[in-house]
């Protein structure tokens, strides 16, 4: 096996290593199960700021004002 591989098939050598572990890419419900997990990653930071880190401030004494400029800059992004 060669250190330069054809970057046009770099899932051959896997498949000939290990015949057994499918590819769930190959499917589109493989697919659309790896985009799903994708945007619910990109969406717990967010969720878990937006509201835990809010509740933390609204208990130690921040105005309501600056919170809601805080989680409005989280969504901007978004």
């Amino acid at each position: 096996m060669s250190l330069f591989q054809d970057p046009a098939q770099p899932s051959s050598v896997v498949a000939r290593r290990y015949p057994w572990i499918p590819n769930p890419l190959a499917s589109r419900i493989g697919r659309l199960a790896a985009f799903f997990c994708l945007y619910m990653t990109e969406g717990i930071p967010l969720g878990f700021t937006a509201t835990a880190v809010a509740t933390y401030m609204r208990r130690h004494g921040v105005p309501a004002d600056q919170i809601s400029v805080f989680v409005g800059t989280l969504y901007l992004p978004w």
